[in-house]
């Protein structure tokens, strides 16, 4: 009878922990969106003002940068370790 009763808190339980974990990683993915928007905007202050003129280096820095985030969202387990 005491098994029974260990296996029914456990289920109790279980919903709870899970509950937790999603949390957990819904402010991880925040963090990380707020981090990629900030990263973004730098880059965008760091491009020429001026891209008229010359276009092709802005928007090589701008699709570089909208590489990386892809690949960093896409991937986020890989990109920590790079």
């Amino acid at each position: 009878m005491l098994h029974l009763l260990e296996c029914e808190h456990v289920l109790l339980l279980l919903p709870q922990v899970l509950l937790r974990v999603k949390e957990s990683e819904i402010q991880y993915l925040k963090q990380e969106i707020s981090s990629l928007k900030d990263e973004l905007q730098t880059a965008l202050r760091v491009m020429p003002r001026d891209i008229s003129a010359n276009p092709l280096p802005g928007c090589a820095l701008l699709l570089g940068v909208c590489g990386v985030l892809r690949f960093q969202l896409t991937y986020p387990h890989i990109s920590n370790n790079v």
